[in-house]
């Protein structure tokens, strides 16, 4: 039920990117263009082949 969950969510955020960006937003743009900026821009983000993360919930 908790993976349900978390599957929603994260699909409601990525449908709302898709219609920001469809609705001429670019608000969310720019903040994407920051964050990849801050972790290094997109010649490092794209150099990155994978990505583990492990925790208990």
């Amino acid at each position: 039920m908790e993976r349900l969950i978390v599957f929603l969510i994260s699909l409601a955020m990525t449908a709302g990117g898709y219609a920001a960006r469809a609705a001429g937003d670019t608000k969310a743009e720019q903040l994407l263009a920051q964050a990849r900026a801050s972790l290094g821009g997109d010649k490092n983000l794209n150099r990155v082949q994978g990505l583990t993360a492990t925790g208990t919930y």
